[in-house]
């Protein structure tokens, strides 16, 4: 597991397939384990058919020592994380913002599980499962400047995916979050013309802004701001400043890249 850590996250991913090594559930990686709530992943009869493997999940948290987690099959996953890079104590579950998948095919996130050796007890000696490590797209306490995921809703309360790119976190940016002209309509959200901000930009550009109350989800958690119409740069559709920069950092988020 270590030498994936020296490749690239993005290649790695696209190299894995179903089959070798990686399932989309426990049940198919090993038909006799049994899942439990309390004891995990464990299986107490026969040879383990695979001591080691990738199962895929579309949607997890860390708390504490634990991980819990879903996987492709459905089936509900809660492991003692024995990784010291993903390790977040944290009485508070940290949600994993999971890569977006582009078919049944693709892999995308995997955790990475081991069974362990027998472990004796006074009925049936057991192999009990833990959770060794994560291939993830996203770091679970780094949010990325220029590729998160990241939600805004529209006139009508409904939340919506922003394109992958269109989205900056800009740490210098102490006036406040901004959101293209373009996005502003296409939410078919209306700035109050009566509301306007003086700023000063990078570079030193003076301009005139509405304001306009928008709600952007990062990470699961909402923060809902008052946004400048129009200060962004090109091929920008919302530009997150410390406004809200500043509240993830409180929850012990930092700024980085994938």
């Amino acid at each position: 597991f270590s030498s994936f850590v020296l490749k690239d996250i993005d290649k790695i991913q696209m190299d894995l397939n179903y089959g070798e090594g990686v399932f989309k559930g426990i049940k198919d990686a090993l038909p006799e384990a049994k899942i439990s709530s309390t004891k995990g992943i464990y299986q107490d009869i026969g040879p383990l058919r695979l001591p080691i493997f990738l199962v895929s999940f579309t949607s997890g948290e860390i708390k504490n020592e634990r991980i819990s987690f879903k996987t492709k099959l459905g089936e509900s996953i809660n492991l003692r994380l024995n990784c010291r890079e993903n390790l977040l104590l944290s009485p508070y579950p940290v949600k994993l913002e999971v890569r977006d998948v582009k078919g049944d095919c693709d892999v995308g996130d995997v955790a990475l599980i081991k069974m362990g050796g027998l472990e004796s007890s006074l009925r049936n000696p057991t192999h009990h499962a833990v959770c060794e490590g994560l291939i993830i797209r996203y770091k679970p306490k780094v949010i990325s400047v220029d590729e998160e995921p990241v939600k805004i809703r529209d006139v009508n309360g409904e939340l919506h995916q922003l394109v992958s790119g269109s989205v900056k976190f800009d740490s210098g940016n102490d006036v406040a979050t901004a959101i293209s002209k373009e996005l502003v309509n296409d939410l078919r959200l209306e700035p109050n013309p009566r509301k306007k901000r003086n700023v000063t930009l990078a570079g030193g550009l003076k301009m005139s802004c509405g304001l306009i109350e928008i709600s952007i989800v990062v990470r699961g958690r909402e923060f809902c701001v008052k946004a400048l119409v129009g200060a962004v740069g090109p091929d920008t559709d919302l530009l997150v400043g410390m406004d809200v920069i500043q509240r993830l950092a409180e929850e012990k988020f930092t700024l980085g890249t994938p």
